[in-house]
C-alpha cells in the first residue's frame, strides 16, 4: 500500500512502513530455506547424522522384539538419545527398564561404529518414554526414567551419570 492510499484510509505512516519490512522479512526467510541440505540437518551434524539416527533407529526396532514400541533417534552434537515408547515398559519395573536400556545400547553401539563418517558419539541416552498422545490416546506423553552411558575412545558404552 503505498504512502498515499495509506493516508486516505487513516493508516499511519510507520504502519505501512513496518508492514513493508515484514514482508521482506518473510520472503528473506523463505529464500533461505529453498535448496542446501535440511537446515534441521545441518544444526544436528548434517547428512551424516541423519543416516546415523536412521541406521541406529531401525537396528533397535528390529533387533530389540518389542512389538508396538516406537524407537525415536537423535543425534545431538556428541550425544545419542533414543526414546522408547512403549506403555508396558513405561509401567515395568526399574530392572527390567535397565536391562532393555542395556540391550539397546548394545545394538546402538555398533551401528554407530559400521561407518567411520557417522558422527562421534561420547554421550548415549536411553529414555522409557510413557507413550499417551504420541499414540493417538488421550492421555500426555512423559518420560518415565533416562539412562545415561558414557562412551569412551574405543566407542564402548559405560554407566555414567
Amino acid at each position: 500500500m503505498g504512502a498515499e492510499r495509506a493516508k486516505e484510509h487513516g493508516i499511519p505512516e510507520s504502519l505501512t512502513e513496518m508492514y513493508r519490512l515484514s514482508i521482506a522479512l518473510l520472503l528473506a526467510l523463505m529464500a533461505a530455506g529453498c535448496g542446501g541440505e535440511n537446515r534441521s540437518e545441518v544444526l544436528r551434524g548434517g547428512a551424516h547424522a541423519a543416516l546415523a539416527e536412521a541406521a541406529v533407529r531401525e537396528a533397535v526396532q528390529s533387533r530389540l522384539h518389542r512389538p508396538g514400541m516406537v524407537v525415536e533417534a537423535l543425534i545431538w552434537r556428541e550425544e545419542l538419545r533414543i526414546d522408547l515408547l512403549d506403555e508396558r515398559l513405561s509401567r515395568a519395573s526399574a530392572d527390567e527398564q535397565a536391562a532393555v536400556a542395556s540391550r539397546v545400547l548394545e545394538i546402538a553401539t555398533p551401528t554407530l561404529r559400521a561407518d567411520p563418517k557417522f558422527p562421534r558419539v561420547r554421550v548415549l541416552t536411553v529414555a522409557i518414554v510413557h507413550p499417551g498422545r504420541a499414540l493417538g490416546e488421550g492421555r500426555s506423553t512423559h518420560v518415565e526414567d533416562v539412562f545415561v552411558f558414557r562412551v569412551d575412545e574405543a566407542r564402548r558404552p559405560a554407566p555414567g551419570s
